[in-house]
């Protein structure tokens, strides 16, 4: 309407932080896009039921050949309201049980000023699945090289199981 226009450039910047986070947990650990694929590259046969009707699509998964090694997921939202989080820690409790992994991780990007007191940034255990949720929180308002420690302390989580036991 009127005689004026205007160009739109819209970012998903869910999608922003998760390409960062894995090229980053990539570069951090030496791994092809086959050995740490996104959602979208993820290997064709993962599912948490048995008559394969329900699909999984974690954010990032570590493969040694056709096995899943470690799991979890990215997300860049906030988590201020408490119910949020629980639909989290849900959706990685069933890549963990699905994958027959003793835990799976999950990170947010999340200033240390909204870190402070939440006591939802910690291990999670699940005791009757014997599965332990490991939430971070990434700091995105510090600088780059302290961005890139903290991707660092997170990839710890996607080291082989040998070296955790």
């Amino acid at each position: 309407h009127g005689d004026s226009s205007s160009d739109e450039f819209i970012i998903n910047m869910a999608n922003v932080f998760e390409d960062f986070v894995v090229t980053a947990m990539r570069e951090q650990l030496k791994l092809s896009r086959s050995e740490l694929p996104r959602a979208n590259e993820i290997h064709p046969h993962m599912y948490l039921d048995e008559g394969r009707l329900v699909r999984l699509k974690p954010d990032i998964s570590r493969w040694e050949g056709s096995r899943c090694v470690a799991i979890g997921d990215v997300k860049y939202k906030p988590i201020a309201d408490a119910g949020v989080i629980h639909s989290d820690i849900y959706q990685l409790l069933a890549y963990a049980v699905a994958n027959e992994l003793p835990e799976a991780s999950l990170i947010y990007a999340m200033s240390k000023s909204e870190q402070a007191g939440l006591e939802l940034l910690k291990t999670h255990k699940i005791d009757r699945a014997d599965v332990r949720i490991n939430v971070f929180a990434l700091d995105l308002t510090t600088s780059s090289d302290e961005v890139l420690r903290q991707i660092a302390e997170f990839s710890k989580s996607f080291e082989p199981q040998l070296s955790k036991v």
